[in-house]
């Protein structure tokens, strides 16, 4: 089976796990488990009174799905204008954006921030845990857990609980549940490399119309607050073999003392006439490596991207993958 950045696995569990209680212990803070990550970033513009005159400053190359659900209740701009009321702080692949200085300029522009934690699971700056700065932080649980479908909104606004509650209900019809239910089948297979990949692309467009957790879902959570911080530290443990094992010259990011990364993908920056060579090179080992664009600036108010490749270091990377893929770029 094709290796690739997201999680995956064959086990099936039936217990459903607490997932709210759990996520609420890890971060000490109220958390509303919805359907997808995309929906809590919904959520946060709705309940922050935004609506299509109002703009929100967005990174480059930011994903098709999240761009089609800003415009739900927003406009996305890629440069501050008199219109801007909020900032969408994306922590690439799991690596904080420089929080103190972006924080400081949110602050300074009077923007609602609202982190996009996606790709992010225990990466911390200055020791603290990405989601827990902005006014919404938005996860999802997809990326970092092999769950297909999932996400959650935290907030120190306890009160905005209630309110996503009653949107939850007036979205909960039989027919959205049974829906919901087969998308969150589909892309669990989907996931595990079984489908079409336009049938996934049909139900994945439909993700930030479940408001509620797929019962699937939450029985692919981890089942303790125990089992999760197990997970997180393998993924950490790989990371930094992997990364380990590369020379530093190819690793910008990591360069700086404030982040603590567990990121969702390695990036590694080769000069660019490698990027095409070594993907191929691992796509031959059954290990798949995209090409990105990454802020190595982390500063979404003063970003500079550069080319990468972007290397899976999850939980379910195994020491015998690593090897292939350090030895793969020694090459260069």
């Amino acid at each position: 089976m094709l290796l690739t950045i997201y999680p995956y696995n064959q086990k099936v569990r039936t217990k459903t796990t607490d997932v709210k209680s759990i996520l609420e212990q890890f971060f000490n803070l109220p958390v509303s488990l919805l359907g997808s990550g995309r929906l809590a970033i919904f959520l946060s513009l709705k309940l922050s009174g935004l609506s299509r005159r109002d703009h929100v400053l967005i990174p480059e190359f930011l994903s098709q799905c999240v761009l089609s659900i800003i415009n739900q209740t927003g406009f996305p701009v890629k440069t501050f204008d008199k219109n801007t009321k909020a900032v969408l702080l994306f922590h690439e692949l799991g690596y904080p954006q420089k929080i103190d200085e972006v924080l400081k300029e949110a602050k300074e522009r009077n923007l609602i921030v609202i982190e996009d934690c996606a790709h992010s699971f225990d990466s911390k700056y200055k020791n603290q845990n990405v989601g827990t700065f902005g006014d919404f932080s938005a996860f999802s649980f997809s990326k970092i857990f092999p769950t297909g479908m999932g996400g959650c909104l935290l907030s120190r606004n306890s009160e905005l609980q209630d309110q996503i509650k009653k949107l939850s209900q007036n979205s909960e019809k039989k027919i959205n549940k049974l829906f919901g239910s087969w998308c969150n089948h589909i892309s669990l297979n989907s996931y595990r490399g079984f489908l079409h990949p336009r049938i996934t692309e049909i139900c994945y467009s439909q993700y930030q119309n479940f408001f509620s957790l797929p019962k699937k879902s939450s029985n692919l959570f981890p089942q303790s607050l125990t089992e999760l911080k197990s997970i997180i530290k393998k993924r950490k443990d790989n990371y930094t073999l992997l990364k380990n094992n590369i020379s530093e010259d190819f690793l910008i990011p990591d360069h700086d003392p404030d982040i603590t990364p567990n990121p969702l993908a390695l990036p590694v920056f080769l000069p660019e006439k490698y990027l095409i060579s070594i993907k191929k090179s691992l796509l031959a080992k059954n290990i798949s490596a995209d090409i990105l664009h990454f802020d190595v600036n982390r500063n979404i108010f003063n970003p500079f991207y550069k080319k990468c490749l972007i290397l899976p270091c999850h939980q379910y990377v195994k020491e015998e993958d690593i090897e292939n893929i350090v030895n793969s770029i020694k090459k260069i």
